[in-house]
């Protein structure tokens, strides 16, 4: 029973960010909880394609008229970093402006 457990919890630990990449770049974003989940996903899904692992995720956004813009600080490995993703609201995930910066 034990084991099923582990093994079922590191299926579903494993295969969630993958999950998460697959989101369609189509889709609408038109909430600032979608703009900081779909920033979040394209970083962490980023930094994977390097090999690192992000921690510490702390995102905030606001509506700017018809602009979203999420701020968000982490570590990747023991790096600060900073990222900032922009969208105006009703486009498509695609367009999204995103900037990573390395915090000094």
């Amino acid at each position: 029973m034990r084991k099923s457990l582990l093994a079922a919890g590191l299926l579903l630990f494993a295969t969630t960010p993958l999950l998460a990449e697959k989101r369609p770049k189509n889709h609408i974003i038109d909430t600032p909880y979608a703009l900081e989940t779909w920033c979040e996903d394209q970083v962490i899904a980023l930094f994977r394609r390097k090999k690192r692992t992000v921690y510490n995720w702390s995102a905030r956004t606001v509506r700017e008229l018809n602009d979203l813009h999420t701020s968000a600080a982490f570590l990747a490995g023991r790096v600060h970093m900073q990222a900032s993703c922009r969208i105006k609201i009703g486009r498509k995930a695609e367009s999204t402006q995103i900037s990573i910066l390395k915090e000094n």
